[in-house]
């Protein structure tokens, strides 16, 4: 006769294969189907001990996953009800990449309870040996720690194991930028091109490829030289291109217009009232700034295939677009302007960002620095000079 479990050790039974189990009553899940959770051991006072303890953690109020839910599908319901909820569609269609091709194929199948250390840092290791970079590797983890983060906020696991792996080395990436000169010689190539404005909007003040391509003519006052930011243009998966909020709280600001900024918006405006009056009817009036031959706004990524082509023209090394933000940066702190207006002005969400993403240059532009200021002495210099020349008797 089989022994009477004791008081609150839950259901245990010995199976056909000798093994025994036991199992905990965790209540209905949402669509109405009992939940359980069960436990197996090779003794009868082993899988009593552990429903114990589960027992005991259920009354303090934590809170017990069945075995059955696995990261794969703690991942979709993560992405659905979380990361759509609360960030930005190029946030989702960023996270749902690396879930699809990185995440999913390997840990889909492992329970999300019984994802340990050891087996997500043997994940990381094999991710890295197949030929990812460190960076690729490093953006998985971070995805994990994002998606165990909130497991572990739901009491779904006892902690977030992504924190405790070894992440590969690797080298920090350094954005390309142009220097002073090139910049001013790419500007000089742009006078009169039909791109003039947009470009230059990019290398002067420092917007996203989003942020330039969602502004609207009423963000823009050319008599007061004001430019205020206040979307960013992103494609979405299925509906098209949409107007978002910005990257982050910071990234709604108001900035003045440069002179030769404002100069270049000001050629574009007549330029786009001609294209509006040989469209006619086809005209798609959106108030775009940037926009094609009949009013839409212009495709992030045909923007981005453009550049590269008028720099080939302009016989300037190759940078992305995103690279001329970059180069603003890196033109604003040859300037000495301090970083913390250096921030306001990129719309960073916290002048560590600035100091962690920049402040490599700052010893590369001291020289830069050091000519503006002679600049600004020129007298000054020249005496130097002869001074330094003159024979010593």
């Amino acid at each position: 006769m089989a022994k009477r479990r004791g008081s609150g050790e839950g259901s245990i039974f010995q199976r056909k294969d000798g093994r025994w189990c036991g199992q905990i009553w965790l209540g209905y899940k949402q669509n109405g189907s009992p939940s359980r959770k069960m436990v197996y051991g090779k003794t009868r006072s082993e899988v009593s001990e552990t429903l114990k303890r589960l027992l005991r953690d259920q009354q303090m109020g934590l809170r017990i996953e069945s075995d059955r839910q696995t990261v794969g599908s703690f991942m979709t319901d993560w992405l659905e009800n979380t990361v759509k909820a609360k960030n930005k569609q190029l946030t989702l269609r960023s996270y749902d990449w690396i879930i699809r091709i990185h995440i999913t194929p390997q840990l889909g199948k492992v329970p999300l309870v019984k994802l340990t250390p050891q087996r997500l840092q043997q994940f990381i290791n094999e991710r890295h040996a197949s030929g990812l970079s460190a960076t690729t590797v490093r953006h998985i983890n971070a995805t994990l720690r994002a998606v165990l983060s909130q497991a572990q906020r739901w009491q779904l696991v006892h902690q977030n194991v992504a924190k405790l792996v070894t992440l590969p080395r690797g080298t920090r990436y350094l954005p390309s930028i142009l220097t002073t000169e090139q910049a001013k010689s790419l500007l000089e190539f742009l006078e009169g091109h039909k791109h003039e404005a947009l470009l230059n909007v990019a290398l002067t003040m420092g917007l996203r490829r989003g942020e330039v391509l969602a502004l609207r003519w009423s963000d823009v006052d050319l008599t007061s030289r004001s430019l205020t930011v206040q979307h960013s243009l992103e494609r979405v998966r299925g509906k098209g291109l949409q107007l978002s909020e910005p990257k982050s709280a910071r990234s709604k600001r108001s900035l003045t217009i440069p002179q030769i900024c404002a100069h270049a918006l000001a050629k574009h405006k007549v330029r786009l009232e001609k294209l509006r009056s040989w469209a006619g009817t086809k005209w798609k009036e959106g108030d775009f700034v940037f926009t094609g031959e009949v009013g839409k706004p212009l495709h992030p990524d045909d923007v981005s295939r453009l550049l590269p082509k008028i720099l080939e023209e302009a016989k300037l090394p190759k940078v992305r677009f995103h690279d001329l933000r970059h180069s603003c940066a890196s033109l604003l702190l040859a300037l000495g302007v301090p970083a913390k207006l250096v921030q306001e002005t990129l719309g960073h969400s916290s002048y560590q960002l600035t100091m962690d993403t920049y402040s490599h240059m700052i010893p590369a532009l001291r020289n830069e620095v050091a000519d503006r200021i002679d600049e600004i002495f020129p007298t000054a210099v020249n005496e130097a000079v002869r001074v330094s020349q003159t024979p010593v008797n």
